[in-house]
């Protein structure tokens, strides 16, 4: 008898995240999904045996830790982690826009096609930080743009976002600014002892 995989599904009591939970479901896999919505999460959990809810906010480490001592105290293994929770903008009928959180599909800001200028950075912190740190933190637990390199996970994101907010930016804007991303790529490059420690200085 084959021994089943184990798959940690975020955002999965509800949306994108329901859905992949169920598919892996039917394909025999032991799912353990992380929501916020207790509701809605316990309802999959007495719906389907395969399934395991865990409470829990995807942006902070102790909801990973939990996670990762569930499926290794009830499985003893962990195949597959699925980052799919994300956070939207919420459009009311009639009403301005507000921001809501949403723990069950990765649709990222996409219903507010305001110019990035009139963003805050309020809104800017809680995107990154639903949208991008459980990833990772997930990855702790358990490549850039385009050209990754190893050990460089955290720099290539960086670098990675960087691009397509100014492919963004360039849509937005157009033809009134322009936007240009320049990837150099020319090698190592050596620098002066001097300019290091200054560097280092500053930005730690």
């Amino acid at each position: 008898m084959n021994t089943p995989r184990v798959v940690i599904v975020t955002g999965g009591a509800d949306g994108f995240g329901a859905a992949i939970a169920d598919r892996f479901s039917r394909e025999g896999c032991k799912v353990i999904i992380l929501d916020l919505n207790q509701v809605k999460g316990e309802s999959k959990q007495r719906a389907d045996p395969n399934i395991t809810f865990l409470s829990g906010d995807v942006t902070r480490p102790e909801t990973w830790k939990k996670a990762l001592d569930l499926a290794q105290t009830n499985y003893g293994r962990i195949d597959v982690v699925v980052n799919n929770a994300g956070k939207e903008i919420r459009i009311i009928p009639g009403a301005s826009i507000r921001l809501g959180f949403v723990n069950s599909a990765s649709l990222g800001i996409t219903h507010d096609p305001s110019p990035i200028h009139t963003k805050s950075i309020l809104e800017y912190e809680k995107t990154f930080n639903v949208n991008v740190k459980p990833v990772f933190i997930s990855a702790q637990r358990s490549t850039g743009c385009t050209r990754p390199r190893p050990g460089f996970a955290i720099y290539n994101a960086s670098k990675a976002a960087v691009e397509v907010a100014t492919k963004t930016m360039a849509l937005e804007y157009a033809p009134a600014v322009r936007f240009n991303c320049y990837k150099l790529a020319l090698g190592m490059v050596k620098i002066p002892a001097s300019d290091y420690v200054k560097w280092k200085t500053c930005c730690q």
